[in-house]
């Protein structure tokens, strides 16, 4: 089975400013999700222990052409379609606060999400 993703505007932006050695890097694990579901198994996914929300994370360590480490994250959940929808990505190397500052960014990017199905069902139901 195949599972489809979907990503938020923050996750495409934050994804063009990537490298395409990086790009490639991590569109390993974007397959894996696409082909596991939420049944990508450590260490290339994880689950967050975030209150209402099953938020879970991709993680990859890649080092750039300065063989310098990046330890990048993808913070996604699965929505009532049971689509994957990736909410953000960064590199929390050297960055002790990442998580702290990026689960509740994902918490309300998710949250939008959740809201746009709501919305949509609604508008379907009228219709």
């Amino acid at each position: 089975m195949a599972w489809i993703v979907e990503t938020s505007d923050e996750f495409e932006a934050w994804w063009r400013g990537l490298d395409e050695r990086t790009q490639d890097a991590l569109a390993v694990l974007i397959r894996l999700l696409q082909e596991d579901g939420p049944y990508v198994p450590r260490p290339y996914a994880d689950k967050l222990d975030v209150p209402r929300i099953d938020l879970r994370e991709l993680r990859r360590t890649v080092y750039d052409e300065r063989n310098e480490q990046h330890v990048y994250r993808i913070l996604y959940a699965f929505d009532p379609r049971r689509h994957a929808f990736l909410c953000l990505g960064g590199d929390k190397a050297n960055d002790r606060r990442w998580y702290k500052r990026n689960i509740p960014r994902a918490k309300k990017i998710f949250a939008a999400h959740l809201e746009k199905l709501k919305k949509r069902e609604k508008e379907k139901g009228n219709g």
